[in-house]
């Protein structure tokens, strides 16, 4: 008897999740704008956070074998303060929140945890170095400059980044994310 030996794929991503106080501020400012704003689909506030690298789809050894790489990028990196600014968008489809204090230590990190994602075969694009909280999506173009507008004194609560997460994505009729793994960060950056 032949038995197929199915292989095990995983959607992953390498991120910093908020924590509780800056989610709620984040939440805070932006629920008057999915009431007022029509044909935007919002990402749920459980969803938040700052993609670092996009995996893909990758199998299971090869998802673990990142897995210590990124333990030990996690391990060679310092805690850092990061704080969530200003809205933005991307064109006329993408509503974001910019990445105001700690920046230039999150695209490090990223730089870190996709040169580990490479370093395994992984296929990593990181033209776009632009670090945000994807706040809402149009399906057609929108004018979105009246909420970038509103947004434009948003400031969360600064907050001590001290691991990165490796999460999967589970996609279908009700798209969620699930921590894989947790990784801190080491403690000299305080």
């Amino acid at each position: 008897m032949l038995v197929a030996f199915m292989e095990t794929v995983v959607r992953a991503f390498v991120a910093v999740e908020l924590p509780d106080e800056p989610r709620r501020a984040l939440d805070n400012t932006t629920a008057p704008l999915r009431t007022e704003a029509k044909g935007l689909s919002w990402v749920s506030p459980e969803r938040w956070h700052l993609t670092l690298t996009f995996v893909g789809e990758v199998d299971e050894l090869t998802l673990n074998r990142l897995e210590s790489r990124l333990e030990r990028t996690a391990n060679r990196t310092p805690t850092f303060e990061l704080q969530i600014g200003a809205g933005g968008r991307f064109g006329h489809r993408v509503l974001y929140a910019k990445v105001d204090g700690g920046r230039e230590q999150l695209i490090r990190l990223a730089e870190r945890t996709t040169a580990a994602a490479r370093r395994e075969g992984i296929e990593v694009n990181d033209a776009s170095r632009h670090p945000h909280i994807t706040l809402a999506r149009a399906r057609q173009q929108a004018d979105l400059r009246p909420l970038t507008t509103a947004l434009a004194e948003l400031h969360t609560p600064a907050w001590r980044v001290t691991d990165l997460t490796l999460v999967q994505s589970l996609l279908g009729p009700n798209p969620r994310y699930e921590a894989i793994a947790r990784f801190p960060l080491a403690q000299s950056g305080r």
